[in-house]
């Protein structure tokens, strides 16, 4: 890459839990004198402002359909009132009013890169649909983003813009991932990359903006 100035966009929902990890990488990238934009939910850009990023906002979920799924989960097992929010509100509520004013930027800025919040699933479909380089941006443990995907699979394959997309937990974990957590903490890349067909998938471990890449590889050729 050389001395070439990237545009990075990282795409997060509203949740500091999401959003941190991403800030030594964009801090790093921004030092190093690359263009950084944050795509957030209008209620969370001044956080990313706080944080030093220019945001670019898209629409919050509306409150009565966010409420609506938040008021059957009392009493349900905790494994399956997860499931359902991650199905229903970031899967579902969440990506359909994030799409179209993140389409507008991604169309208007036209990122080098997109670093994508693991649960903000209105990039993944962007990005898969306009080809665009894309790193995920693990936020806890990898085993966590795989969990994720299974739940909000069958939520993304219902809507529209996933028209033509093979949306599958496989298709959501697949490619290259930025993690913190110690690759002790995780089962091996593999574990979960082995339907990637003809899909190069890495992972690098960072700490402080600092990275070491890669710490695996999975290349599947079947």
């Amino acid at each position: 890459m050389g001395d070439e100035v990237m545009r990075i966009l990282a795409s997060t929902t509203a949740g500091t839990g999401h959003f941190m990890p991403m800030v030594p990488i964009l801090s790093a990238s921004r030092d190093a004198g690359h263009d950084v934009l944050v795509a957030c939910p209008d209620s969370f850009a001044a956080t990313v402002e706080d944080e030093g990023f220019t945001p670019a906002p898209f629409d919050d979920a509306p409150q009565e359909e966010w409420g609506a799924v938040m008021s059957g989960l009392p009493g349900l097992p905790a494994d399956e009132a997860n499931r359902i929010v991650v199905a229903e509100v970031f899967g579902r509520i969440d990506t359909t009013a994030a799409l179209p004013r993140l389409a507008s930027t991604m169309a208007r800025w036209r990122p080098d890169l997109v670093l994508r919040d693991p649960s903000e699933f209105a990039s993944w479909l962007l990005v898969a649909h306009m080809s665009l380089p894309s790193v995920r941006v693990s936020i806890s443990l990898l085993s966590l983003d795989r969990t994720f995907a299974d739940a909000a699979a069958d939520a993304l394959q219902s809507l529209p813009a996933a028209e033509g997309l093979p949306v599958d937990a496989a298709a959501l974990t697949c490619g290259d991932v930025l993690a913190a957590a110690p690759a002790t903490f995780d089962p091996p890349l593999e574990t979960w990359t082995s339907r990637c067909t003809g899909t190069r998938s890495r992972c690098c471990r960072h700490r402080g903006g600092r990275m070491r890449f890669p710490a695996a590889t999975s290349r599947s050729s079947t």
